[in-house]
């Protein structure tokens, strides 16, 4: 991702890993969702339209859910994995913004038996951003040594 000045919302994907049947899956959700990527076992798709909120993203991928037959509903209900994933472009400003879900929203995710989650994409400093950072001198974050050697005896 390049330099972004502004944080904002960019869209939702439905992440999607199941037994077996999800090329008829994508299929069936076409057109009001694209599909980014599709096998039998693993899908990825977005909305079609942009939208302007978390909610109404993940509202028009649940709408889709809710509108499948019986037999494309059962293979939804086997996947292991459905998990609606909100994009965030993290800018330089603001500091500080706040996407938030609906109540309803959370029901809905809730009633299909989706999961949320959300990917945050760095913005890429400039070289001039860095160069300040050099200057001042900063120290590095330091994890203490007692939490370092948990990590170790942890991973072995």
């Amino acid at each position: 991702m390049s330099d972004v000045k502004w944080t904002s919302f960019l869209n939702v994907d439905l992440d999607l890993k199941g037994p077996r049947g999800l090329l008829r899956l994508s299929r069936a959700m076409t057109p009001a969702l694209i599909c980014l990527r599709a096998s039998e076992k693993e899908a990825t798709l977005e909305p079609a339209s942009q939208h302007r909120s978390v909610s109404e993203a993940i509202d028009a991928i649940a709408a889709e859910v809710e509108r499948l037959p019986a037999g494309l509903r059962s293979v939804w209900d086997r996947c292991q994995m459905k998990t609606m994933n909100v994009g965030v472009a993290s800018g330089r400003d603001p500091h500080a913004m706040l996407f938030s879900v609906s109540r309803s929203t959370l029901s809905r995710l809730t009633a299909i038996g989706a999961d949320l989650a959300f990917t945050v994409y760095g913005s890429r400093r400039s070289p001039d951003d860095r160069n300040v950072a050099r200057k001042t001198n900063a120290p590095a974050a330091r994890i203490p040594r007692s939490a370092q050697t948990r990590a170790k005896t942890q991973n072995r």
